[in-house]
């Protein structure tokens, strides 16, 4: 009981090679009518933690020591660098099609041969005189859409929001309800994962359950 506790002082010093943004739109490919459209960019990090703490790029917690062990420790990653390919046009004269996929490197390896991370990979068919879209894919949930802006990588999942992206089938329906309102209604069959900061062990029962989670919101 008498033990003081050490609290981090974590230094985000976001390196401001930070968001070297880019976004070059490819030539459309005429014979598929397909609009290639390249997004991303470079990310360096860098921290300073007077204490050690979990996950050592980014911050969950400060791990439990006894009085006078602390460990300060200094990380450096470019691991949330991010690429990504938005694809628009096809579909028919119904309907308009589309997709995104997303990749970072968080997808685990040593600090200097990161690993492919798949953030976003889906197909949309939007029915636009309907207000009517269909998504197949992998991308952020829908009982969690919006991502805090932090300086942390993760996504503020330790104080409350319980979002992020699984593999879904979604269906959105929007309702024009008067004085420039929208109702919009969303439902999704959602891969239900153990645990998504590591790979599912062998009988995890989230990773081998017999139907998908269901997920929906009315906004």
């Amino acid at each position: 009981m008498g033990r003081s506790v050490r609290r981090s002082t974590a230094l985000a010093l976001l390196v401001g090679l930070t968001a070297l943004g880019f976004a070059v739109a490819a030539p459309a490919q005429e014979s598929e009518g397909l609009d290639l459209t390249y997004d991303g960019f470079f990310k360096l990090d860098l921290a300073y933690d007077s204490a050690l703490s979990s996950h050592g790029n980014f911050i969950m917690y400060v791990k439990p020591h006894a009085s006078g062990d602390a460990t300060a420790t200094t990380n450096l990653t470019a691991r949330q660098t991010r690429l990504g390919l938005r694809v628009a046009g096809g579909g028919s004269d119904n309907f308009v099609a589309s997709g995104r996929v997303e990749v970072d490197f968080y997808g685990g390896g040593a600090e200097n041969k990161n690993l492919l991370m798949l953030r976003h990979a889906y197909a949309e068919l939007n029915w636009q005189d309907r207000d009517l879209v269909l998504l197949g894919g992998q991308t952020s949930d829908v009982i969690s859409p919006l991502v805090p802006t932090t300086l942390n990588y993760t996504v503020a999942w330790w104080v409350g929001n319980i979002g992020y992206r699984h593999p879904q089938i979604r269906v959105t329906k929007g309702f024009d309800v008067g004085l420039d309102s929208k109702l919009t209604l969303a439902a999704a069959a959602v891969r239900t994962v153990a645990d998504d900061l590591s790979p599912a062990e062998p009988g995890d029962a989230g990773s081998h359950a017999g139907m998908p989670a269901i997920q929906g919101r009315v906004g």
